[in-house]
């Protein structure tokens, strides 16, 4: 039954991106109708770079024979954004709201999301910020910032798809495969990278979730599917 201020969150453990890209169909379909609530789910990838709408093939730097014998796949998805790599490690959020119901724009979701982040990591110590005129999370440094989080969504019929990935885990030197986000300056890190902290994504998950129920209004009103399983 459907329960106003309610938002509900599924783990769905490591997917290959095809795949998750059905489930996503399928969520977002039913937000439109009604028929179910509010909704986030949260994997990890399978190896895998996407391209966003606004990345192209010249973002990949490996040849198609070194992505196959690593079994990379490569999939051109309705994101926006440019080209980015998932993997094991890497915390995948998905999100299926209807944005006007919150009072939110397009632009003013992803500040959300980027402010649901940075509250996620400093719970576990590590300070991120954002950068004016950039998409994402990053960790300041002395000369230039890292980059520890990406956000790509889309917005059709009012409701989201798409989201984030966080860097929790993962094995950095995946994103030499690509020009990431269109920078080839960008250098990535990691909540293990930072702080040498091992930390299960579910855990992260359940925090970047109690941050966003709090910022949203939506209280204790979370049900978790399959958070335990």
């Amino acid at each position: 039954m459907r329960l106003k201020n309610q938002i509900e969150y599924e783990w769905l453990g490591v997917q290959k991106y095809s795949q998750s890209l059905n489930i996503q169909e399928t969520y977002h379909k039913k937000r439109v109708t009604g028929h179910i609530n509010d909704s986030v789910i949260f994997l990890e990838h399978y190896p895998v770079i996407t391209i966003g709408r606004t990345g192209s093939n010249k973002d990949i730097l490996s040849d198609s024979r070194l992505l196959e014998q690593s079994k990379i796949e490569v999939i051109n998805t309705n994101r926006g954004g440019e080209t980015t790599f998932h993997g094991p490690g890497q915390l995948i959020g998905y999100f299926f709201i209807k944005i006007k119901d919150l009072n939110l724009t397009p632009i003013s979701y992803v500040r959300l999301l980027e402010k649901m982040l940075v509250l996620s990591y400093l719970d576990y110590g590590l300070k991120t910020i954002t950068l004016k005129g950039k998409t994402g999370v990053w960790v300041p440094g002395d000369k230039k910032s890292k980059k520890i989080a990406a956000i790509g969504v889309r917005i059709s019929n009012g409701v989201t798809m798409h989201g984030f990935s966080a860097n929790i885990s993962n094995d950095l030197s995946d994103f030499n495969h690509i020009i990431p986000c269109g920078m080839p300056e960008l250098e990535s890190t990691s909540l293990k990278k930072e702080l040498s902290l091992n930390v299960e994504l579910k855990d992260f998950s359940m925090k970047f979730m109690k941050n966003l129920s709090k910022e949203i209004g939506y209280k204790d009103n979370i049900i978790g599917l399959g958070v335990n399983s």
